[in-house]
């Protein structure tokens, strides 16, 4: 059989030879469009791309210079002292914060670091570095600001601090601004030796070797004083703040602030970081001198301590009203005493044999309890739930009758009333008593066998139960001499003027006798004609029955001006003082006068006068060696209304009430310890044997 075949031709063969599976392959024509699109694509993203970075390049340098023109515009303000430019860069949402920039700058704050013993040295406004967010909507600025150093931080080079500030966009302007949560990172706290630190992530860094430099420099001054270690006791809480107050707070140059019992420091990027070792040398020093005089103090001091505690009245968050406290200056320890009752008011008991607090009446009532405490243990002294009205303690009669000190009692009555009652404590720690009516405002005689009252401008000799046995006419000011001898001041027409005249009589006597007048003081000061001084308050010292103190205000060309005299028996008139104004007495005394304006020590050596301006400030005045000493504290005007003090019972120790704690004082060795609380606030202080 033949075989079959097939048959095709010569142009089926070859297309059946193309389209076999075994020999397909793309057609050279499609690639060469691909590859030439995708190059267009390409070239066409480059151009943008390019496009955009210059226009983002373009912003960026926009920014930059609208960012550094503002800064620029803003230092200008800040060195030319004009509040209203520089209020118009900072940003004002946040009011708080806008508010305390404000309060720097009216400080000289923005840059000032005069609370370090720094000083900005006039420059140029700096170039900053200028870091931008993503968004190109906020801008973090650096840059360097040169310092000298005062001279007691033993550093003589250049200094240069880091600053740093914010700027945000807010409706199309560049303002600064508070910076971000993020901008601080976590808080942080830890543990060096004695000194324990918190600060923020942020200032990791600088504030580890603070503290590190700070614990050991504690070890060596302790190590210094007392050839030992530091006190157990003894610890050192360091904050560092973020707030930017804490560099408004930084006002006092002597003391450090705390916040509790914690040293509160700002922030190292607050104040602005070193760049160099001298630079970090002198921020160290100025930030953690007074705290190293702080511990010193508590360390070693160039007398004993007083054997005694101290009592105050302090408010706390926890509790309303004013609460009892005793500090143990030996082992630096604060308890509650009586923690469960509100007091109104807290006077210091004669000898230091403790304090007389005064409970808190309810809202409306008339209730009268006094308490005497000493150290944690207290006696109820009287309880009266119906006194006639309400009662408060305003000084003593005397202090040294026969163990038998008389609280003088002032009772509010109608608009234009005013009454006095006294109580016997000694009686009242024995038996049941009530306070006794006297005959006007009571003052003892050194026996307790008289009393001086004072009823308006008249004046009485009354008994020993402030009776009225005698009328001695008009006058002010009175006080004794000695057992019978008692004097008082008294205004006298002379020719066409009218005289002041400080009298002296005893009590059997007919005829007061002249000690000195006005006249007398006037030619002790040389004034010139057209001039007075009138006394105003006479007390004897205690120290010295023959002497007496004199408060004087000046008139005609000498008004403003207020003089503190002593006169005595054998020596006459010695001007001691001359004051811008009058002093603010301690509201914790009063007499028919008001105030007194000033107080002795116990030991009649220190006379020390208050004055509210701007801050308080005392003067401790020595009468012996006729010098003075100024002490400013940081105690607020408001809401407190006066820093209270306390002498101890032999005159050598000073506790007085400040801003966030208690100030000890001799002043006899320039010595002063600085004793933080935790409270709200504490009001009065005492000593307590």
């Amino acid at each position: 059989m033949k075989p079959s075949f097939n048959w095709r031709t010569e142009e089926e063969s070859d297309d059946w030879a193309e389209t076999s599976p075994g020999n397909l392959r793309p057609p050279r024509r499609g690639i060469r469009p691909l590859i030439f699109t995708l190059s267009l694509v390409l070239l066409a993203v480059m151009v943008i791309a390019s496009l955009v970075i210059r226009r983002q390049n373009a912003a960026i340098a926009r920014i930059t210079d609208d960012v550094t023109a503002v800064f620029a515009i803003s230092q200008q303000a800040a060195t030319s002292q004009d509040a209203e430019i520089y209020a118009q860069l900072i940003s004002p949402q946040d009011r708080v914060w806008y508010t305390t920039q404000l309060r720097l700058f009216a400080n000289g704050r923005p840059l000032g670091r005069a609370s370090l013993g720094l000083e900005p040295v006039p420059s140029a406004v700096p170039t900053p570095a200028i870091t931008l967010s993503p968004d190109l909507r906020q801008a973090e600025l650096t840059f360097a600001v040169p310092y000298t150093a005062v001279a007691d931080l033993g550093i003589s080079a250049p200094i240069n601090l880091k600053q740093t500030a914010v700027y945000r966009q807010q409706n199309a302007r560049w303002l600064q601004a508070p910076p971000d949560e993020t901008f601080w990172g976590e808080p942080t706290t830890r543990q060096i030796g004695m000194v324990s630190l918190s600060y923020p992530a942020r200032d990791a860094a600088i504030a580890l070797r603070l503290g590190q430099d700070l614990a050991a420099e504690l070890n060596d001054l302790c190590a210094s004083l007392n050839g030992g270690g530091c006190p157990s006791y003894l610890h050192v809480p360091l904050e560092f703040s973020t707030d930017p107050a804490s560099l408004a707070n930084l006002t006092d140059l002597t003391t450090p602030v705390w916040n509790g019992r914690a040293y509160r420091l700002p922030a190292p990027t607050l104040i602005g970081l070193p760049t160099d070792e001298v630079s970090y040398l002198a921020f160290y020093r100025g930030l953690t001198r007074r705290i190293a005089q702080t511990v010193r103090a508590q360390v070693y001091a160039p007398v004993s301590l007083p054997d005694q505690t101290i009592q105050t009245l302090c408010y706390t968050s926890d509790a309303p009203g004013l609460r009892l406290f005793t500090y143990d200056l030996a082992q630096d320890t604060w308890t509650a005493v009586l923690p469960q009752t509100a007091f109104r008011s807290l006077t210091p008991l004669p000898n230091d044999q403790g304090v007389l607090v005064q409970e808190l009446p309810d809202i409306a009532a008339n209730r009268l309890r006094l308490t005497a405490v000493q150290h944690t243990t207290s006696t109820d002294l009287i309880n009266v739930p119906d006194a006639p009205s309400l009662l408060r303690p305003i000084g003593w009669a005397d202090t040294t009758i026969n163990n038998h000190p008389h609280l003088i009692l002032q009772e509010t009555g109608d608009a234009l009333s005013t009454f006095y009652r006294w109580l016997d404590v000694s009686a009242c720690q024995t038996a049941a008593c009530r306070p006794q009516e006297v005959d006007g405002y009571p003052i003892l005689s050194p026996d307790g066998r008289y009393t001086l009252l004072v009823d308006g401008v008249s004046l009485y000799l009354g008994d020993e139960n402030g009776r009225i046995q005698q009328t001695l006419g008009d006058g002010f000011s009175p006080f004794w001499l000695d057992d019978q001898t008692y004097g008082f001041v008294r205004f006298q027409p002379q020719a066409d003027a009218m005289q002041a005249m400080v009298f002296a009589n005893q009590v059997t006597g007919a005829e007061p006798a002249v000690l000195f007048t006005s006249a007398d003081l006037l030619a002790t000061v040389e004034a010139k004609a057209n001039t007075g001084i009138f006394p105003k308050y006479v007390v004897r010292s205690p120290a010295d029955p023959g002497m007496l103190l004199i408060a004087a205000s000046g008139i005609g060309d000498l008004a403003g001006n207020y003089y503190i005299f002593t006169y005595h028996l054998n020596d006459g008139l010695t001007l001691h003082l001359e004051l811008d104004g009058a002093p603010n007495g301690n509201p914790a005394w009063l007499t028919p006068l008001g105030i007194p304006p000033f107080q002795l020590s116990p030991d009649g050596r220190w006379l020390i006068l208050s004055k509210l301006r701007e801050t308080w400030t005392f003067t401790l005045h020595n009468l012996a060696r006729n010098e003075s000493k100024t002490l400013t504290t940081d105690y607020p005007p408001y809401p407190m209304r006066f820093p209270y003090y306390d002498w101890s019972s032999d005159g050598r120790w000073l506790i007085i009430a400040d801003d966030g704690f208690l100030r000890l004082l001799a002043p006899d060795y320039d010595y002063q310890r600085l004793i933080p609380y935790e409270f709200d606030a504490c009001l009065f202080a005492a000593w307590s044997e």
